[in-house]
């Protein structure tokens, strides 16, 4: 037999009238493979769909991915095909979550896009990190500078269908 020692009752907060919350809104749990991440070039662009309300609140795109060590190259971000200010790479060399703030002008109630590359040719510069196991993905890869995307065969092998892990937290 377990012995469950008794539970504290549940306690209510009441919250000021005018405080806003956020929703976060993701496609992911946060699984990231490492060893398995999304390599970004002029070519080689990521695409992640997030369904959102309507919003007129500034937001801060949150993008857990890894800037390659040594590297000055930015990560360029565009949302709904318009560019915002790129992320500038830390200088640690393992995945961290990158945060960018989202002028709520760029974002429509519905599907919106969030595009991802970088200028260069080789796989030098920025791995986004990917969570592998979804059957029908909202993470796109292309191998054609956006030309074209696929939600299948992504990552730096082409051998999975996953999800780039990515949050939009909402007030």
């Amino acid at each position: 037999l377990w012995y469950h020692p008794p539970r504290e009752p549940v306690r209510f907060i009441a919250l000021p009238r005018r405080q806003a919350v956020s929703k976060l809104y993701y496609t992911e749990n946060g699984h990231l493979i490492p060893s398995l991440g999304e390599e970004i070039t002029r070519f080689r662009r990521a695409r992640k769909v997030l369904t959102l309300p309507n919003t007129g609140k500034p937001a801060t795109a949150y993008l857990d991915a890894r800037a390659y060590p040594g590297s000055a190259i930015p990560l360029r971000m565009a949302v709904n095909g318009r560019e915002v200010e790129p992320i500038r790479p830390s200088p640690r060399d393992h995945y961290r979550w990158y945060e960018t703030a989202v002028d709520p002008s760029l974002l429509v109630a519905g599907d919106n896009t969030l595009d991802f590359w970088c200028e260069t040719t080789a796989m030098n510069a920025w791995s986004l990190s990917l969570e592998a196991g979804h059957g029908d993905p909202e993470s796109y890869v292309s191998d054609d500078g956006g030309t074209t995307w696929r939600n299948h065969h992504m990552g730096y092998l082409n051998i999975v269908r996953c999800e780039y892990l990515l949050r939009l937290p909402l007030a």
